[in-house]
């Protein structure tokens, strides 16, 4: 902001100096000059007004661990492959489970989700836009006091969506979301112990 106000003060003044010099006989350039300086100020201030005072969207004032982008883009990946635009919760939830890094993976390598799970799972239909399951993967990622948003968030995530095909699939399989969760809390803490 500083540096914003010390542009627009630096403007005034070479503007007054401008103004009093087009007084003595050259005032179309040098209003020109001053106008375009006047300008630029307001432009500059103008556009750091927007960049501090801008709210900031979902997906920006979620801060994800690099595993967790890296399942998002291969998620992508799958959709554009379907021939959609937007993500669905059905190309995260295959994406999880062919992705073999992070936490989830580790967690539904311990819960035996083997491949053909993944195959079945590729096979079900597209449900919902995958930004449905960001405030429940928000409400985990609070619960257990993270800083970042990681992929065992998201698997919590898609195992309370209900609607979701292979969340029917993986329940049918023995993973429910209690088992996971005490997965993701022994995953992260070697000493947990149940009932603690």
């Amino acid at each position: 902001m500083r540096r914003a106000c010390s542009f627009v003060c630096l403007s005034y003044i070479i503007s007054g100096q401008r103004f009093a010099e087009a007084l003595q006989g050259r005032f179309k350039p040098l209003l020109r000059q001053t106008v375009f300086f006047l300008t630029m100020a307001i432009v500059s201030l103008l556009a750091w007004f927007n960049k501090v005072f801008r709210p900031a969207t979902a997906s920006e004032s979620i801060r994800f661990t690099p595993r967790a982008k890296q399942l998002l883009a291969l998620a992508e990946v799958r959709a554009r492959r379907q021939g959609r635009e937007e993500i669905s919760v059905q190309d995260l939830s295959v994406a999880l489970l062919e992705f073999k890094e992070g936490v989830a993976a580790a967690i539904l390598k311990r819960l035996k989700v083997d491949w053909e799970v993944q195959k079945a799972a590729a096979k079900t239909p597209a449900s919902g836009p995958w930004k449905a399951l960001l405030p429940v993967a928000q409400r985990e990622q609070q619960s257990l006091f993270h800083q970042y948003l990681g992929t065992e968030h998201l698997l919590l995530a898609i195992l309370q969506h209900d609607s979701n095909p292979v969340t029917v699939l993986l329940k049918e399989r023995g993973v429910t979301l209690e088992k996971a969760r005490l997965e993701v809390l022994k995953e992260l803490d070697p000493n947990f112990e149940p009932g603690t």
